[in-house]
C-alpha cells in the first residue's frame, strides 16, 4: 500500500478537538497545512540530495556519485564524482570546508541533464553561514574552482528567502559569483510549490542566468511532479524548457522524462533510473530519447548518512 508523505516525513496532523469551525481551529489548520508543505518539501529534496536541500546543509558527509549517460546520436558516457564537506569544530555551526572533485567538467551528453553544471567543477574552500533556518539561508562561499580548464579564485554569496502562503510555499533564491577567469555571473531562481493530497509534491521554478564572459541571458522554466510509492522510493516526472536570448531569442532544448529513485540494501545507498526525451534546438527540435542511470552513496550524518 502506498505510503503517504505524512508517514514518512512525520508531518503533525490536526487535533480532533479544539473546535475545527472557531476562529482558533482555523487559524490552527492553516498552519498545519503551511508546515505539512515546508516539511514535505525538505524530505524530498533531502531524497533526491536537490541543489535547493544540499547547498544548506551544513554538517560532516561525503557523498560519492557514478552516473552513466546514453542519448541517441552521442557516445556513451560516465562520470564520477567525490564530495566532501567538514563541519568545522568551534565555529558554532557556521564553517565549514568543502572538497567536490568531478571526472569530467561538462559532458557533451546533457540534453536530459538540465541541471546547470556552473557549480559542479572540481573546488576546493570555505563555506559561512551567516543564518540558516527554514525560511531564510544566507551564506558566502570562498574556493579554488576550476573553469574552462583553468584554476581560479571564486566568491559566492547566496541568499534563500522562503515564503508560507497555506497550501503554497514561494522559494527564491539569489546567488551571485565572481571568478577570476570568466568574472562574473549571477543565478536567480523562483520556485512555487505545493501537496497535492497525501502523496504527490507539485512544484513550478523559474531560472534566470547571466554571466559576464557570455552574449545575452539564459533562462529556463521547469514543472516537476514528485510521487511517493513508499518509504524508499520516489518518481519523478518533470518537464524542462530552456531559452537563451542570444544570438536571437530562441527555445534551446525542451526536455521530459522520468526519474525513478531508490534506496536499496542499506540507508545510505540510491540509484536513479532516469529515461527522457530531449527536443533540442541543434537538431531541428527532433524527439532524441536518452537514459540517465546514477548509483549513489551518501555518508554522514544527516538523515540519510550512516
Amino acid at each position: 500500500m502506498t505510503a503517504c508523505l505524512l508517514a514518512v516525513s512525520p508531518l503533525p496532523l490536526l487535533a480532533a478537538d479544539g473546535g475545527l469551525f472557531s476562529a482558533e481551529g482555523v487559524d490552527r489548520l492553516h498552519a498545519e497545512i503551511t508546515d505539512r508543505v515546508t516539511r514535505s518539501a525538505a524530505w524530498l529534496d533531502a531524497f533526491f540530495v536537490d541543489p535547493v536541500y544540499d547547498e544548506e546543509q551544513n554538517d560532516t558527509r561525503v557523498r560519492l556519485r557514478l552516473d552513466f549517460f546514453a542519448e541517441r546520436g552521442e557516445s556513451p558516457e560516465t562520470d564520477l564524482r567525490v564530495d566532501l564537506r567538514l563541519q568545522l569544530p568551534g565555529t558554532r555551526e557556521r564553517w565549514s570546508l568543502f572538497v567536490s572533485g568531478d571526472g569530467a567538467e561538462e559532458l557533451d551528453t546533457e540534453h536530459g541533464t538540465p541541471e546547470r553544471r556552473m557549480d559542479e567543477a572540481s573546488s576546493i574552500g570555505l563555506s559561512y553561514f551567516l543564518a540558516n533556518d527554514a525560511f531564510r539561508s544566507f551564506s558566502v562561499s570562498g574556493s579554488i574552482k576550476r573553469r574552462d580548464g583553468e584554476y581560479g579564485l571564486f566568491v559566492q554569496p547566496r541568499y534563500r528567502r522562503l515564503w508560507e502562503m497555506g497550501d503554497w510555499n514561494t522559494r527564491f533564491t539569489q546567488k551571485i559569483g565572481y571568478h577570476t577567469e570568466t568574472r562574473f555571473e549571477t543565478e536567480s531562481r523562483l520556485d512555487v510549490e505545493r501537496l497535492l493530497g497525501d502523496d504527490l509534491f507539485f512544484r513550478v521554478t523559474g531560472e534566470v542566468d547571466w554571466e559576464e564572459e557570455q552574449p545575452g541571458i539564459e533562462y529556463a522554466s521547469e514543472m516537476m511532479l514528485r510521487q511517493l510509492l513508499d518509504a524508499d522510493s520516489v518518481l519523478s516526472y518533470r518537464w524542462y524548457n530552456q531559452f537563451e536570448t542570444q544570438p536571437e531569442h530562441a527555445l534551446v532544448v525542451a526536455v521530459v522524462g522520468a526519474t525513478l529513485r531508490k534506496r536499496f540494501w542499506r540507508r545510505w545507498m540510491f540509484y536513479e533510473i532516469a529515461p527522457y526525451v530531449a527536443f533540442p534546438d541543434d537538431r531541428d527540435y527532433r524527439a532524441t530519447p536518452g537514459m540517465q542511470l546514477r548509483f549513489e552513496m551518501l555518508f554522514g550524518r544527516g538523515e540519510f548518512g550512516l
